[in-house]
């Protein structure tokens, strides 16, 4: 399967913006403008929607260039597969599904489940 070139850039300007508190701003903002990314470098695009979300440049900015995200999802992976290091993961609000359970069933099973414990959906 074929990754956009710049979603890992995107995945990171999504995780700069929930240090903020603005994860879903971002991802929504993401989402309505990708078709403008592939024309042009990401990073100053990523920046402008930070600042149009109100967020601090700076933090967002370092932390869209720290590689921290990247080292924990690659070591993730490895642990999971060894010798592999891209994969899906599949989460439940902030809950990991085991890759077992990425099914219909285990969808079903793991949503009614934070229900039953009342568990709402969180947004960041």
């Amino acid at each position: 399967m074929k990754m956009h070139k710049n979603a890992l850039a995107a995945a990171h300007a999504a995780e700069a913006a929930r240090n903020q508190k603005k994860f879903w701003e971002m991802h929504d903002r993401l989402y309505r403008n990708q078709s403008a990314w592939p024309k042009r470098r990401s990073l100053p695009i990523f920046i402008s929607y930070a600042r149009e979300l109100g967020l601090n440049v700076e933090q967002f900015r370092s932390d869209m260039e720290s590689n921290r995200w990247t080292k924990n999802q690659r070591r993730h992976a490895t642990r999971r597969f060894p010798g592999c290091d891209r994969h899906a993961d599949v989460f439940l609000d902030t809950h990991l599904l085991r890759y077992e359970a990425t099914n219909a069933e285990g969808l079903r099973r793991g949503i009614n489940l934070l229900l039953r414990i009342g568990h709402a959906p969180s947004r960041c």
